[in-house]
């Protein structure tokens, strides 16, 4: 098993789409109920409250700072969809080219991340962040 306790791998699309492409095809309370999970995973991510991550992320532009916030917060790894809706949460019609702009978001956090975090790429699923984190 490649990574055992992970969630199962999702096909990867050629795009993400976006939450208002998905709720489109929802009844109300289903709409509803899903907007709220997003407020209530995201909703951290896009305020100014303190983090683990913010003792070596504070001079991180905003969506680097989400996109690490994310990323140490979960413990088996993220989807790219995920990832991807994590970096564009305050702009609900843009869409994420999944293969360039978060690649390039991941790549400039490598670059400033502490030595003793890493960012692993789980093969066709998304990414993980490795390493000793803060209790």
């Amino acid at each position: 098993m490649p990574y055992a306790g992970a969630p199962p791998k999702r096909v990867r699309t050629s795009k993400a789409r976006t939450p208002r492409e998905i709720v489109q095809h929802m009844t109300d309370a289903e709409a509803k109920d899903y907007l709220l999970e997003l407020v209530e995973a995201f909703g951290p991510l896009v305020t100014n409250e303190m983090h683990p991550v913010d003792e070596w992320a504070r001079h991180l532009p905003k969506k680097q700072r989400r996109l690490a916030i994310a990323l140490y917060d979960s413990e088996w790894g993220l989807s790219r969809e995920v990832l991807c809706q994590a970096l564009y949460f305050d702009d609900l019609n843009r869409e994420c080219n999944e293969d360039q702009a978060l690649s390039s978001a991941v790549k400039h956090l490598r670059r400033r991340l502490p030595k003793h975090l890493k960012i692993k790429n789980l093969h066709g699923y998304g990414y993980q962040m490795v390493g000793q984190r803060a209790l």
